[in-house]
């Protein structure tokens, strides 16, 4: 009988750790993309008020068009709206540096999931880093660096 009790709690904590880890929505909208010939060298996820989110980031060889190569399900890239991506430092640091993205792409996807691709220019000031090789190989054009963002729901 204590066997099985434990045997029970076991499957319980198991259980619940399972569940507590598991990944949002968006996480595994972000998980199912496929980008050929690129390396996922980052990638973080949460949940805000406006509903889940995940991002990561991609390096490799230059292409001309990432709406081109990169599928996942129910995803259809698209030119978003305005390609120029602004961002202001906050208040509290008016001189903080800002990594510089051009926003290149958008679709929707399964699971009312939207994934926003942004070219990453010069990614100083990013919670992310690259290597020196990638760092140099972004700033003299023999690689491509993306962010991908997912976020889902409606808000």
């Amino acid at each position: 009988m204590l066997v099985v009790g434990l045997v029970l709690l076991g499957a319980a904590i198991w259980g619940i750790a399972s569940w507590l880890t598991r990944p949002n929505d968006a996480e595994r909208c972000l998980n199912q993309l496929s980008v050929p010939g690129f390396t996922k060298v980052t990638q973080k996820a949460d949940t805000a008020d406006a509903g889940p989110w995940a991002e990561a980031v991609f390096v490799g060889s230059p292409v001309q068009d990432i709406k081109a190569i990169v599928t996942g399900p129910g995803l259809q890239p698209r030119l978003p709206r305005s390609a120029k991506q602004t961002t202001s430092p906050p208040p509290s640091q008016p001189a903080a540096i800002l990594p510089v993205e051009e926003w290149v792409a958008y679709g929707d996807a399964a699971d009312n999931c939207h994934v926003s691709i942004y070219k990453v220019l010069d990614n100083r000031g990013a919670s992310w880093k690259l290597t020196e090789a990638q760092t140099t190989g972004m700033k003299d054009g023999t690689m491509n660096v993306f962010r991908f963002q997912v976020t889902c729901g409606d808000g």
